[in-house]
């Protein structure tokens, strides 16, 4: 009597059959906006995240750190030529960096800069009001980033805002912040937007923007010139903390 292999993995003892975790929605759709294409998977370990965090606080771009310590290093092997191991040592670090600084600088998005700097009243609402979602777009935008097509490329994509290819992807040319009539607190994303008609911005607006960016934001879009798109983030009513409770 012949017996059928199951073609079924087995378990080893003490191993437990673990069903996948349903992430939150709004959370993980967002979560890997800042992190571009080239470090993601990396980004996703604890301990490499804060070496991330790290190098985005940097006052020069990590690339020109990279690229300097490649020049170096190159220039002390070819200077160590008689010096068959110190040579050895530079031309083995220095070129490898080298090109890999090259290489950041070419694909290196530039930080976004303001539409105007945010006053002390501003940025005191920000640090009460601001959500983690406006938070981590801020962040983003503000720093370098490597490897992207374009800041916040991954929401474009999935907000289906992007022409016939990658490299049409709308720009976010500048950001502000503001303060609404009743104390709320106001994230602007302004976006160039020439390749990316405004109908296709009208239907991700109507089906998927509202859920995207959070249950604690109103989202609001204008045009205030051809071409050119803003999305404006508003804490809502039940999220904005009252003047009066803040001073308390």
């Amino acid at each position: 009597m012949s017996v059928l292999a199951s073609t079924q993995p087995r378990l080893c003892p003490g191993d437990r059959q673990r069903s996948p975790r349903r992430p939150q929605p709004d959370k993980l759709i967002y979560s890997t906006l800042h992190l571009n294409r080239v470090t993601r998977a990396i980004a996703r370990c604890p301990s490499t995240h804060g070496i991330s965090l790290m190098f985005s606080r940097l006052p020069v771009p990590l690339s020109t750190i990279v690229l300097v310590l490649g020049v170096a290093g190159t220039i002390w092997g070819f200077v160590e030529y008689n010096n068959p191991t110190a040579n050895l040592v530079g031309l083995s670090f220095g070129l490898p960096l080298l090109l890999g600084g090259a290489v950041m600088k070419a694909v290196e998005l530039k930080p976004v800069p303001p539409l105007k700097a945010a006053t002390d009243e501003i940025l005191a609402l920000r640090d009460r009001q601001a959500t983690e979602i406006q938070t981590q777009i801020r962040q983003d935008i503000t720093k370098y980033n490597y490897g992207a097509d374009a800041h916040l490329d991954t929401a474009l994509e999935h907000l289906k805002l992007k022409g016939a290819t990658d490299a049409e992807l709308p720009r976010i040319a500048a950001y502000n912040e503001e303060q609404t009539e009743d104390g709320r607190y106001v994230l602007r994303l302004r976006f160039n937007t020439p390749k990316v008609p405004y109908e296709k911005w009208e239907r991700s607006y109507e089906k998927q923007m509202a859920g995207f960016f959070g249950r604690d934001v109103d989202v609001a879009m204008t045009t205030p010139n051809k071409d050119v798109v803003d999305i404006v983030l508003t804490v809502r009513d039940g999220e904005a903390q009252p003047e009066a409770e803040a001073a308390a």
